[in-house]
């Protein structure tokens, strides 16, 4: 099922996921659905909102932190529940297990909190935990909007493909819950101009994930190739779109094309020779 999920994850140029096996946190908190729907969203440190020190946005289970200046940071959770005092705790997979914890104190307040490697879940947030405070604004400052709006949206995505793609899922509804996040207007095929989005929005999620911030001129670029490339693969009526029965083409039908008895390999047919060398070129397989 992995490879399925890379499958949909692909034709939203997403990041590859955690690692099948990684290890997360030895004692998980409770599980909890995911961040509460209150604190998700856009939020904002600082005294302007016109020019914020930084810029936080939860979705269900990441939090994405991007600095006025300095690095950025993409967390997403491996596990995820309540702990005493209100909080809820985010765990990331592998064996550090890095936490943080999150609480509202008030209408349009946030607080996070990020507690020292050695704290006990029972003693969070503890001493020395660097705590931050957030606002929600009535509006993103345009010049981040335009910057990071795209990412976000990808990163919420992946989420919902995630989801989607889990153990048990079928391949068809596994791509359809990747084309339907890619398909912003609805008219059930997608454009070049919406393929390109959803690969800004990933070199964006791949970037940030990796502490930089994306380098925008780059990322339009190569979303623009990534898109062009894809199209003319899988676009099979030629119509300029990507609808959904073109990427599921034999995919969701794996395994009905099952030749049949008649003939014999090598067989005495003109165009066998052209065709046995053709193969390789169209599947990579002989």
């Amino acid at each position: 099922m992995r490879g399925l999920r890379h499958l949909a994850i692909l034709v939203l140029f997403a990041l590859p996921l955690p690692a099948a096996g990684q290890a997360t946190s030895p004692e998980p908190p409770p599980p909890t659905p995911g961040i509460p729907e209150a604190l998700r969203g856009a939020w904002i440190a600082g005294d302007s909102c016109a020019r914020p020190d930084a810029l936080l946005f939860l979705t269900a289970r990441a939090a994405a932190r991007i600095p006025a200046e300095g690095e950025p940071a993409l967390l997403r959770f491996g596990a995820l529940g309540l702990v005493p005092g209100g909080w809820t705790l985010g765990v990331l997979p592998g064996p550090d297990a890095r936490r943080l914890l999150l609480r509202s104190p008030g209408p349009d307040q946030l607080e996070t909190a990020d507690p020292a490697a050695k704290t006990r879940d029972d003693r969070l947030p503890g001493e020395g935990a660097t705590l931050q405070r957030w606002r929600r604004c009535p509006q993103v400052p345009a010049a981040m909007a335009a910057r990071h709006a795209e990412g976000v949206a990808a990163l919420a995505a992946l989420e919902h493909v995630e989801a989607a793609c889990g153990a048990g899922a079928g391949i068809r509804d596994c791509l359809a819950a990747a084309f339907v996040q890619a398909d912003v207007t609805g008219d059930g095929t997608l454009s070049p101009a919406e393929l390109a989005r959803m690969a800004r929005g990933q070199a964006w999620v791949a970037a940030i994930g990796v502490g930089r911030m994306p380098e925008q001129a780059q990322a339009e670029a190569s979303a623009l190739e990534a898109a062009r490339r894809l199209l003319a693969g899988l676009d099979y009526d030629g119509d300029g779109r990507l609808s959904l029965t073109e990427l599921v083409q034999d995919r969701a039908a794996f395994g009905a094309a099952t030749g049949t008895a008649m003939g014999r390999p090598g067989g005495a047919a003109p165009d066998m020779a052209g065709l046995h060398g053709l193969m390789p070129a169209i599947g990579g397989t002989r």
